[in-house]
């Protein structure tokens, strides 16, 4: 059965509604804080979880992003190929530093063509957060160079070939090197370059590879043995 208004309860519930619509709303209660951090990346680990994650959740998280650029070889031989370089390290987003890409080569031989000097026997970094890292190598025929802003680590390893090397990196590059052996090649640091006959005065330039020098006879380097000291690959531990 249907009620029916009359003309003054009408107006006292359009009175409560209007009252009730501007009441101030009520003070929350105090709380201590949860100590928790607010995120949009929790799906990623749990479907119905809601978007609350712990501080270490999220230091893994972007450290999980972190390593997406990082790339290993070790322990391998590569022949290099290719008509701008053999091997060619480089970001999508080239100056702006939004992404990252590493190539880490540990223990490895890297070996250009024979012959004249083409893109093959070069080794390029390029993006503003472009970096490779060698150590324990052996470059045969092959030059490394980067782009503003990329960077190379060289560590005991061995850079010699048939036709000299180059090794370049301009202004606003990060070049650390040390403990490395040199076959006939230059060095084109900034603004400077530096021919193998310059090797002390390149040293003293940079201020860096105290414990590197230069090699007349590659055949001092190499070796099948594991106990190997010398600079370069750990030939052995290569299949």
């Amino acid at each position: 059965m249907l009620s029916r208004r009359t003309p003054r309860t009408a107006c006292l519930f359009a009175c409560l509604a209007v009252t009730l619509s501007f009441a101030p709303a009520a003070e929350p209660a105090s709380s201590p804080g949860v100590g928790c951090f607010i995120s949009t990346g929790d799906n990623h680990w749990l479907g119905e979880s809601l978007p609350i994650d712990s501080k270490a959740s999220i230091e893994d998280s972007f450290a999980l992003l972190g390593r997406l650029g990082e790339h290993t070889v070790t322990n391998s031989r590569i022949e290099a190929h290719g008509g701008t370089a053999g091997i060619s390290v480089d970001t999508a987003f080239k100056t702006s530093g939004l992404d990252s890409c590493t190539l880490v080569l540990d223990n490895v031989v890297v070996t250009g063509p024979k012959g004249v000097p083409s893109g093959a026997n070069h080794i390029q970094v390029r993006g503003a957060k472009g970096r490779l890292e060698i150590s324990h190598a052996d470059l045969s025929d092959m030059s490394l160079s980067a782009s503003a802003g990329a960077g190379i680590v060289l560590n005991a390893s061995v850079v010699r070939g048939n036709s000299p090397f180059t090794i370049s990196v301009p202004a606003g590059c990060s070049w650390v090197a040390d403990g490395n052996l040199y076959g006939d090649g230059k060095f084109q640091i900034g603004d400077n370059t530096y021919l193998t006959k310059d090797f002390a005065t390149y040293q003293g330039a940079t201020k860096q590879e105290g414990s590197s020098h230069m090699i007349d006879d590659a055949t001092e380097v190499g070796s099948d043995s594991p106990k190997k000291s010398l600079p370069g690959a750990d030939l052995s531990r290569i299949p």
